[in-house]
């Protein structure tokens, strides 16, 4: 299964052997600037980490970060980043009042997986498991922000969710 696996990776990254998969996974690290940039925090300036028990017993690790009170940003992460931005980032939602609400996807981070759900199944509880967590924080509405393979999850909630959504914004997306 593991030999699968990396000849699946190899191909789907049109590379020949295990060191050019290393070789582009630290590109994409070095382009993600939060080891080199260090800006000062404000005081109003919001990262806090929490955990949401939903419904269905479920944890939803998620993050918030930016602006304490600006206007709220569902940030949907693509899996290599996450949801723990650089500091220029959470520098550059504050300056824009945007308090940025990122959960973890199911199977990611301290979030627990979903092992039946797939497809567009996945998701649908991808959509319930943010309207449950804007419930818990009491954001009526958000503006849903998704980056890279993200994205794909932050059209549907905005499709699944449209009394929720304030707008919708795919950074580095392709359909």
């Amino acid at each position: 299964t593991v030999r699968t696996q990396i000849k699946l990776v190899l191909r789907k990254l049109e590379v020949q052997a295990i060191p050019d998969v290393v070789r582009i996974l630290a590109g994409l690290a070095a382009s993600y600037p939060s080891q080199h940039v260090r800006a000062r925090a404000p005081s109003n300036r919001l990262r806090e980490q929490a955990r949401l028990q939903l419904r269905d017993g479920r944890v939803l690790a998620y993050e918030q970060s930016g602006a304490a009170k600006g206007r709220p940003v569902l940030f949907i992460h693509n899996m290599l980043h996450g949801v723990s931005l650089p500091e220029v980032a959470l520098a550059a939602a504050q300056s824009c009042n945007w308090r940025l609400i990122a959960p973890s996807r199911p199977g990611f981070g301290q979030s627990d997986p979903l092992p039946k759900a797939h497809g567009i199944a996945l998701m649908d509880a991808v959509a319930d498991d943010c309207r449950q967590l804007l419930d818990h924080l009491q954001v009526p509405r958000a503006l849903i922000l998704g980056h890279l393979s993200g994205g794909i999850y932050a059209t549907r909630i905005a499709d699944r969710l449209p009394e929720r959504t304030a707008g919708l914004m795919l950074a580095s997306y392709l359909p």
